[in-house]
């Protein structure tokens, strides 16, 4: 899976996205604040979401987005209105005020207003007003106007294609709990599922790539302790070549509870929960175990690598990125001067806003490949000076 461009329009407040070509291996992107770096993350999420589940965001939008998988290339279109009575009588604050209760309420409804896939130039379904077609359908029933054809249609050969590769797209949040605990029977389910459905040639690769998305991180260092001893230990020593006091990292039972089980770090011989591990410490745990569980078919999305990761690690972690990067796809912003001073020109997407408008260019655009000095002084001090 290579996610080639990305083009986006949220209607709603005026935002155009201008088309976006990707690296097939990293692509960094870099501006100011507010140039629109997480607007293009967020974008893909959009797409993704309302291609695999529904459009149950308020927002209309339109985009399309350039994918290939297993040698075949993609493009799919969409466009989404609001259902609600017509706004245009209103004036501006009038609308404005709608939008905060639509927010506030969720009584919005947002629906499909067409949506086009096509497969190497040629169209799998094409869906509108006027017509609904999917390539070797004689007839097609009525459908739910919230969902996507790509997910209602999802066991056709090409549509389930575009499927797979819409969920293989994954982003990585840094989000901490505020227990961490998993009871222990939920586990064992948890483990005995992934055991039978690893034994399944047809569902391991599907599996795989779901793992990431609805696991947290207890369960998938539990799975991988019961499942996968090695990759488990790939782990641990990339992780210990960062925190080299740590000695292992087991799974264990919370105390004063016997149904309840958590993460401990051992440090000089004693047993730390990871409710008392430091911030950055569990940071860098969850991204090493899930670059390490993702597979060469998914598409990597991290907003601000560094935000949460100490001076002593960014380092390392940003080299355990790029030697990832070299089977699969990253997209991901940075504002941090090691980060985007260790990676070739070749790789940046320059961001940069006119009103309303984000657009961006290459680190060739931007002329980087004129320059010897730090790509991240040349960057930023030329964008200041526009």
């Amino acid at each position: 899976m290579v996610l080639n461009w990305v083009e986006f329009k949220n209607k709603d407040i005026n935002l155009s996205i201008n088309r976006v070509h990707f690296n097939s291996n990293i692509s960094l992107l870099v501006g100011l604040t507010g140039s629109g770096k997480s607007q293009i993350i967020s974008a893909i999420e959009v797409l993704c979401g309302i291609a695999t589940h529904s459009t149950s965001s308020f927002q209309s939008i339109s985009g399309s987005i350039s994918f290939s998988v297993n040698g075949n290339d993609y493009i799919w279109s969409v466009e989404t209105i609001r259902s609600e009575e017509d706004d245009s009588d209103r004036d501006d604050v009038s609308n404005k005020i709608m939008n905060i209760y639509r927010m506030m309420y969720y009584d919005a409804k947002t629906i499909i207003a067409s949506e086009h896939l096509s497969c190497n130039g040629e169209t799998v379904f094409n869906r509108n007003d006027k017509e609904n077609f999917i390539s070797g359908f004689s007839e097609i029933p009525p459908c739910d106007n919230t969902r996507s054809y790509i997910s209602l249609f999802n066991k056709y050969k090409k549509i389930k294609e575009a499927n797979f590769a819409f969920k293989s797209i994954y982003q990585i949040w840094f989000r901490r709990p505020a227990a961490y605990k998993v009871n222990i029977s939920a586990l064992d389910d948890k483990i005995a599922r992934f055991s039978f459905l690893s034994e399944l040639a047809h569902d391991q690769e599907e599996y795989k790539l779901a793992f990431p998305f609805f696991h947290d991180l207890i369960s998938k260092i539990g799975i991988l302790l019961d499942t996968n001893a090695g990759l488990w230990n790939e782990v641990l020593a990339n992780y210990q070549s960062i925190f080299e006091e740590v000695e292992d990292i087991k799974i264990g039972p919370c105390l004063g509870s016997k149904e309840a089980v958590t993460i401990y770090f051992v440090i000089n011989h004693v047993e730390i929960d990871i409710g008392n591990i430091s911030s950055g410490m569990v940071k860098t745990l969850q991204l090493i175990t899930d670059l390490f569980l993702s597979s060469e078919s998914n598409v990597i999305l991290i907003d601000e690598l560094e935000n949460g990761f100490g001076i002593n690690c960014i380092d390392a972690v940003w080299d355990i990125v790029k030697k990832k990067a070299r089977n699969i796809q990253f997209i991901l912003t940075s504002h941090h001067p090691y980060v985007i001073s260790n990676l070739d020109y070749s790789k940046f997407l320059i961001v940069q806003r006119k009103g309303n408008e984000i657009f961006t260019q290459t680190g060739k655009e931007f002329k980087l490949d004129e320059t010897h000095l730090d790509y991240y002084d040349m960057i930023f001090n030329r964008l200041e000076n526009k």
